[in-house]
């Protein structure tokens, strides 16, 4: 309930200030296990993601977030989980998997950590390791603008456009039967590359947002 709540108040704050779009919201799986794979430039990310679609998110969040006990039971109460950094945390992992089997979807960043400048940065392995083990199909996603709204380091709130855009399924058992590696191992590292490939992708793709035929808001 108050994730429902949550997420009706922060799209109409957004859609107003921000002018939030969301931009082929079909391409996700109404049901069954899911990760989503965004890009990470702001603390705003989770939100941005989690308002972009009507089904639910789980969300690993930093485990210095759950530190104060009234901050930290608020957002266990809309679905996060601690986690520690790099996809190390060997019981987050567990939990991620088991949320994963029961159905759920799941936000995750492949970066592992917001960027300083704008840029994306390397992929970890770990997301790949979710997909397999979750047996979860994964959508890339790009979030366009947070970083202008509230960069790392920054203390207050600007006002900028902000837009998310889904991209098609990507699913790791057909990367790896594809790729011909002899073990899933193997392919962790390269499948969680193409999976920021295909968000890179769609952010060439968010250039183009108001003329190009593929992109259809929502």
């Amino acid at each position: 309930m108050l994730y429902i709540l949550g997420r009706f108040v922060f799209y109409i704050l957004a859609k107003v200030f921000l002018g939030y779009k969301s931009y082929n919201r079909s391409n996700v799986p109404s049901k069954g296990p899911l990760i989503v794979a965004s890009n990470h430039a702001s603390y705003l990310d989770p939100i941005f993601a989690g308002i972009g679609l009507y089904r639910p998110l789980d969300f690993m969040a930093r485990e210095t977030l759950f530190r104060n006990f009234f901050f930290g039971n608020l957002i266990r109460m809309v679905h996060s989980f601690p986690v520690k950094r790099n996809f190390q945390d060997v019981g987050a992992m567990r939990e991620a998997v088991s949320r994963l089997k029961k159905g759920r979807a799941l936000l995750i960043f492949p970066e592992s950590t917001r960027t300083k400048d704008g840029r994306f940065q390397n992929a970890k392995a770990g997301i790949s390791l979710l997909a397999h083990l979750g047996g979860a199909p994964v959508v890339p996603v790009y979030i366009k603008g947070s970083f202008e709204v509230l960069p790392k380091g920054a203390r207050f709130l600007k006002i900028a456009p902000v837009s998310i855009f889904f991209g098609k399924v990507l699913d790791f058992k057909e990367f790896l039967k594809a790729s011909g590696y002899d073990k899933p191992a193997d392919a962790y590292k390269p499948f969680a590359d193409l999976i920021m490939e295909k968000i890179a992708s769609l952010r060439v793709l968010s250039e183009q947002s108001f003329c190009h035929p593929s992109l259809r808001s929502g």
